[in-house]
């Protein structure tokens, strides 16, 4: 009897990593899936209002003070999400009473199957969005583990692309109030991004050792529910997670929507073109960088 035992115990245990390994290859199929879906609805925006949508959209109140909106409802109508697109008011911030019943709806597309804990941001996470707004600590619903690529940040392309003009640095959803047109992607659809995964973001993650370290999500910047602006300029970061200007590109942050997913080794993203490429966490970063910036001159490799 113990002999038998011994045995089912090994063949669990040579068994066990082969299903996990399984059930990870469908999740990040599924995750795939989802940026399929986003980059489809973006070329569906795009060919309807011939530009992608804004990076964020300015709501002005009666204070003078001015909140923001994502680029994600103006996608609800080509999810099929005609009802919470009706919901969603985009004349007043995410965070707006009015806006409530919306954010606390969860949108699955925009959730990463590999990503402990899911994407609810629970009335007891008390942080601070990106517009440097204190979100009430009553207040529930959704965030993104997905962002838009508004390019690389330019005081982290002087270190990494000297010489490049000051434009060359931007992204589909980086510089300002002006949305892009397939024709201004001169690096081509195939060779940029224009949404990648920052997964995790109803906290602040980084990466030390291959190890997930939960840090402080009140800090600013980023962490907002799917409405809020979710797209982030690249850093790059240290070993550590948390200072920026270093050599890590994938998987050291998400701190200010930069890229970190579940997946072993690497990241999913979505290319303008609307097709979905596996990016490895040790990608060259002038790869990186060429991939990021729209109109940058870059060559990029097929590999």
């Amino acid at each position: 009897m113990l002999v038998v035992i011994a045995i089912i115990g090994v063949l669990i245990a040579l068994l066990l990593p082969a299903v996990q390994q399984a059930r990870e290859a469908a999740r990040r199929l599924q995750c795939s899936n989802n940026l399929k879906q986003i980059g489809l609805a973006l070329h569906n925006y795009a060919g309807t209002h011939g530009t992608f949508p804004l990076e964020s959209y300015v709501s002005e109140y009666p204070d003078g003070n001015y909140y923001y909106n994502s680029w994600i409802p103006c996608l609800l109508p080509y999810f099929e999400q005609t009802a919470l697109a009706n919901l969603y008011d985009q004349n007043y911030a995410f965070f707006d009473v009015k806006n409530q019943a919306a954010i606390e709806t969860k949108l699955s597309v925009f959730e990463c199957p590999s990503t402990p804990g899911g994407t609810q941001l629970t009335p007891e996470l008390r942080y601070r969005d990106s517009s440097g707004f204190n979100i009430d600590s009553d207040r529930g619903g959704w965030t993104t583990d997905y962002a838009g690529q508004r390019g690389i940040h330019s005081s982290t392309h002087a270190i990494y692309a000297p010489g490049a003009g000051s434009t060359n640095h931007l992204g589909i959803f980086g510089g300002g109030g002006t949305g892009r047109k397939f024709r201004d992607i001169t690096d081509g659809t195939t060779n940029t991004i224009i949404v990648h995964e920052s997964a995790g973001r109803a906290q602040w993650l980084h990466r030390d050792n291959g190890e997930l370290i939960s840090a402080k999500p009140e800090f600013g910047g980023w962490f907002d529910y799917w409405a809020g602006p979710s797209a982030g300029w690249m850093y790059g970061f240290e070993d550590d997670g948390v200072t920026k200007k270093g050599p890590r590109f994938i998987n050291a942050s998400n701190k200010w929507a930069n890229p970190l997913g579940f997946h072993t080794g690497g990241i999913e993203v979505a290319l303008s073109d609307g097709s979905v490429r596996f990016l490895s966490e040790t990608t060259n970063n002038n790869v990186f960088i060429a991939l990021c910036t729209y109109s940058g001159g870059e060559v990029v490799s097929e590999d």
